[in-house]
Formats: C-alpha cells, sequence, structure tokens
C-alpha cells in the first residue's frame, strides 16, 4: 500500500514539474525600428516597427536544445507618426509573422509630399516567402485617399528618381543571383539594367534623373556610374563604402575598412579629387551622418551605448575650411534619422498585455532588476498610471535600500545595472 502512494506521489510530482514552471515568467522583449525616412519639411516620420514578447522555456521545456519559447505579444507594421501632434498612425500590419523583423530584413521607405513608397523584403527560413507574398514587394501610400496599392510584386531596395518618375530596385532570383530593374512609373514599363552586381547592402543612389551610382564590389568598395538612356558605365572614384552625397552632389562622404577592426571616415571632393580623412570608429559602431548643407555636415564623432539612451558627440564639419566644431547633442530624431524610436507605450503596448503580476509582483521584479530595461520601463510605466508619482518616489527608496544592502562586486555591478532604470525614473517623475 505504501509502495502504490509513493508511486502516485511520484506521478504526480512528475506531473507537476512538467505542466507548471516550463515557462520563465520574466518576458523577453526583442523590438526593431527599419527603414525611417521623413517628409519634405520634417514634420513626420514613416518607419517599420516590429515587436516580438516572449517566455523562454524552462526546466523540462527546454530538453534538449532550449526548446521553442512562449510568444505572448507579436506585433508588426509600417507606421506614420506626427512629430507636431504627437499621433501615430498604422498603415500596414504583419501581426502574424513572428520573426518578421530580423536582421536579415530589408526595409524601405521614400516619403514624399502626398505618397510614400514602401518596400519590405524577407530571408526568413522559417517563414517562406509565400507566407506574406500580399505585402512583399514595392507599394505606394497615397496620403490623400489614405489608400495602399501595390507598384511591383516582387522587388526591394527601390530608389526613386528626382523628377519621380522612374524607379530602380533590386530583384532576388532563385539562382540567389540579384538583378537591377528600371520600372517607369507613368508607362508601367520595366527594364532589366545590365549592371555587373548588385549589393543589396549599399543602395543605389540617384545623382539626376538620367544617371545613378551603385556599388558593384563591396569588398573591394567599387562604385559605377550609368547613364540609363545611353546605357554606359563607368567606374568612379573613390573606393570605399556608403557614399553619402552632398545635396549639390559635389562632394562624397565614404568609409575605408581597416586591418585593426576600425574604420576610417572621408570627405571628397568630385571636382578636385581632393580626399580627406574625418575620423575614425570601430567597425561594431554605425556613425549617424546629416547633411545640414551642400558646405555642412553633422556627424557623430564618438558613439556609445548603454541600456537606454545613445550618447553622441557631434560635430559640425565646414567642407570649405575643413574644420570641425562641436555642437550640443540633438534630440536622435533630428540629427540621425535612422535612430528614431518611439517609447512602446505609443504603440499601446502595456506591460499587462505581455505577463500579468501583482503589484508586489511587479515591484520585486523591478528591485531586483529582473529582465531587459524595455521590461523595466514597461513596469515603471503600468506603476506610474496605476497609481502616482509619489509611488515612483518609494521606488527610488527601494531601490537606493537594496543597494545599501549589498556589500562588495554585487553592489558595484547593482549600482551599474540600476542606473538606467534609475534615470527613467526620475524622467517619468518629471512629467
Amino acid at each position: 500500500m505504501k509502495v502504490k502512494k509513493y508511486v502516485i506521489s511520484f506521478f504526480i510530482v512528475t506531473i507537476f514539474i512538467f505542466f507548471i514552471g516550463c515557462y520563465s515568467d520574466i518576458p523577453s522583449i526583442k523590438t526593431n525600428f527599419k527603414g525611417v525616412a521623413y517628409n519634405p519639411d520634417k514634420s513626420k516620420v514613416v518607419f517599420y516597427f516590429g515587436i516580438s514578447a516572449y517566455l523562454r522555456a524552462e526546466g523540462i521545456t527546454a530538453f534538449p536544445d532550449g526548446g521553442i519559447p512562449k510568444y505572448v505579444l507579436v506585433k508588426n507594421g509600417a507606421y506614420i507618426y506626427d512629430l507636431k501632434t504627437k499621433t501615430l498612425q498604422n498603415i500596414i500590419d504583419y501581426d502574424h509573422e513572428k520573426y518578421l523583423f530580423r536582421n536579415n530584413q530589408i526595409a524601405t521607405t521614400i516619403f514624399k509630399e502626398k505618397y510614400i513608397i514602401l518596400s519590405l523584403q524577407t530571408y526568413s527560413h522559417t517563414h517562406k516567402k509565400e507566407s506574406i507574398s500580399n505585402k512583399l514587394g514595392i507599394f505606394r501610400y497615397d496620403l490623400i485617399t489614405k489608400k495602399m496599392s501595390n507598384i511591383l510584386p516582387e522587388g526591394f531596395k527601390p530608389a526613386l528618381s528626382p523628377d519621380e518618375k522612374k524607379i530602380l530596385y533590386i530583384c532576388s532570383k532563385k539562382d540567389y543571383k540579384r538583378e537591377l530593374h528600371l520600372y517607369d512609373l507613368l508607362t508601367k514599363q520595366d527594364e532589366k539594367i545590365p549592371a555587373e552586381f548588385i549589393h543589396a547592402g549599399f543602395p543605389v543612389k540617384w545623382l539626376d534623373s538620367d544617371n545613378f551610382v551603385y556599388c558593384s564590389s563591396p569588398k573591394k568598395g567599387i562604385w559605377k556610374k550609368m547613364n540609363i538612356k545611353t546605357k554606359e558605365i563607368i567606374n568612379i572614384t573613390p573606393s570605399g563604402l556608403n557614399y553619402i552625397y552632398s545635396p549639390d552632389k559635389k562632394h562624397i562622404l565614404y568609409y575605408t575598412y581597416k586591418m585593426n577592426y576600425t574604420k576610417d571616415l572621408h570627405l571628397y571632393n568630385v571636382k578636385t579629387k581632393e580626399d580627406v580623412f574625418i575620423t575614425s570608429y570601430l567597425i561594431r559602431n554605425d556613425f549617424p551622418i546629416l547633411w545640414i548643407d551642400n558646405k555642412n555636415f553633422e556627424y557623430c564623432k564618438k558613439f556609445a551605448e548603454n541600456d537606454y539612451v545613445k550618447i553622441n558627440d557631434w560635430e559640425c564639419y565646414n567642407v570649405i575650411t575643413n574644420k570641425g566644431k562641436k555642437i550640443k547633442p540633438k534630440k536622435i530624431e533630428e540629427n540621425a534619422l535612422g535612430n528614431f524610436s518611439l517609447p512602446l507605450s505609443e504603440f499601446g503596448i502595456t506591460v499587462d498585455k505581455i505577463i500579468k503580476k501583482s503589484r508586489s509582483g511587479y515591484i520585486s521584479d523591478l528591485i531586483s532588476l529582473k529582465g531587459s530595461l524595455k521590461y523595466r520601463i514597461l513596469v515603471i510605466d503600468h506603476l506610474q498610471k496605476k497609481y502616482d508619482n509619489r509611488y515612483l518616489k518609494k521606488l527610488l527608496k527601494k531601490i537606493s535600500k537594496e543597494k545599501n544592502r549589498l556589500k562588495g562586486k554585487e553592489k558595484e555591478t547593482y549600482i551599474k545595472r540600476s542606473r538606467s532604470t534609475i534615470e527613467y525614473i526620475k524622467k517619468r517623475l518629471e512629467k
């Protein structure tokens, strides 16, 4: 009888372990902003946004290779944000795609006065192209009628000509080769351009309505210029990556890779062929650059990043004097268009939509610094909305109390990890 009792107890415990506690109670949150573009007067911005929140598999569920995470929130789409009215508009969504906005997605947006050109291409191995084929290709969103129309069923990285009559775009074939095509928006004619090689990581750039440049060899940094009427192709200088032309096309900013894991930023004069070294970066760091006019550009001389904000050391460089002067850091969305972001609350995302906990549960996670800063920010927003600022002040005291309780390396680590959380709470108290 005792043996039977033990067997039943063992069976119950086994079932409990198998079904309970299979997933983490701290959500992992990943977000992505892609294809950021501003309208001509910089009053609105269009972008692709994706978020996926999931609970990691634990215990028996994680056996043998980490298990399959439990997705609790997926939100993907293209949005327009009005910087003046602070309003957000969703113009296309991909909410059924969990893996849509990984690093292997290419998103492009072109924001004109009356319309927007959008393009999204996915290379996900877990999701076939056909699963979202109705939203792939190149689209046109009319800002007047609020209607979306499909310009081309396939293709990505569209580049609109200055006269807005033609689109250059890249097309992938089954043998993994890429072709460059020219599409006439008026006649609807599509033409394959005899370009030698097209690299998806380096966009085609129009010089005028008849001439464009493209990178034919990323490793060597070889760029070519082509005339769409004569089909003449010529090599151009300098050899480098990521051409960024001045508005009058007389200067080029570009960078070169070095053997010591750095990359150098250069300024090139198209007419005089003068090449000026500007600064160096670590290869893993991306640098935002913005031409202010034909003679001046702003760039980030140093680039550092912590959990919450990006810290920029900005300079304004004059191409006539070949000198730079320090400027006060501005808002990221004003200086570095590619670094635009919005709080998750703007998309209606709250922590209780991801995981429901009691007030004490959320507070415990916050004081223990569990999860990412994105999760803790959602918890702080939730507590402030449900209670008031006095409660946030109490949180600061509790974090300070926890810090004083710790000693040695534990205390040092806690101080470093809590810094961004404390900064965000103080920022919320200022509002």
